[in-house]
């Protein structure tokens, strides 16, 4: 059995285990605000769907007040009615998409953000935090218990750097990364337009049903995030209680 296919598996298993029988879920409040979490080893840590390191790539032009990662926690706890029953009715990875995309233009256009106006159109600025929510509260949200593994094949990996350098050996050729412009190791904004998005988000699909090939066991585009720090080898019941 090569590296490639006894990773795939082990990543299949894992998967199996904390996206589709997660064992601790939480309010959809708690996801967007944050929760203590108690990870595999014992330890507390305060987690949340979008994380300081993401918040960074959110430039204040006030320093004095919050960055646009205020406004768009915000956005979600407002909408939260509005974000689960759009997700409930989700019947393809199209529609799903389309939903994104509406987030990440009525984001936009909300008044005051304290960002350049120019960065809210480099596309991956906004859609990598979309990303992240519609993951975690697919995965973790009690709301959407019901209809979390009917959403789970059509979900989209938040694009940054980790994926575009660490693990790419499994996600994209660097061959794959040069055609649309983009230096291996690259951050999430270089990802400008929402075409090279949407080429790239395909192409993991491809590699995806390549390894379902491989090993015979299903293996969804989403199941790349268990690549970070090696996730998918560490304890934890759902996504958040994982050690990394």
């Amino acid at each position: 059995m090569s590296l490639q296919e006894k990773v795939a598996q082990m990543i299949s298993l894992k998967a199996e285990q904390v996206f589709f029988s997660p064992k601790q879920l939480y309010r959809y409040e708690d996801i967007v605000n944050g929760a203590f979490v108690k990870k595999g080893d014992g330890s507390f840590k305060k987690e949340k769907a979008v994380s300081t390191n993401t918040i960074r790539a959110f430039h204040r032009l006030d320093k004095n007040r919050p960055s646009i990662a205020q406004d768009i926690d915000d956005y979600f706890i407002k909408n939260k009615d509005f974000i689960i029953n759009s997700l409930i009715k989700i019947k393809n990875e199209e529609e799903l998409h389309r939903m994104e995309n509406n987030i990440c233009n009525t984001i936009r256009k909300l008044p005051d953000l304290n960002i350049d106006s120019y960065k809210l159109y480099e596309y991956n600025l906004l859609r990598k935090p979309v990303d992240l929510f519609i993951e975690h509260l697919v995965l973790l949200a009690d709301e959407l218990n019901n209809k979390r593994n009917e959403l789970i094949p059509y979900l989209f990996v938040p694009l940054d750097k980790w994926i575009l350098s660490e693990r790419s050996e499994y996600c994209f050729f660097e061959t794959d990364l040069r055609f649309y412009g983009i230096s291996k190791g690259a951050g999430f904004t270089s990802i400008k337009s929402g075409d090279v998005y949407v080429k790239l988000q395909t192409l993991l699909n491809q590699n995806a049903k390549s390894l379902t090939n491989l090993t015979g066991k299903h293996f969804y585009r989403i199941y790349f995030e268990l690549l970070w720090r090696d996730r998918y080898k560490n304890k934890g019941g759902n996504i958040w209680e994982m050690i990394y």
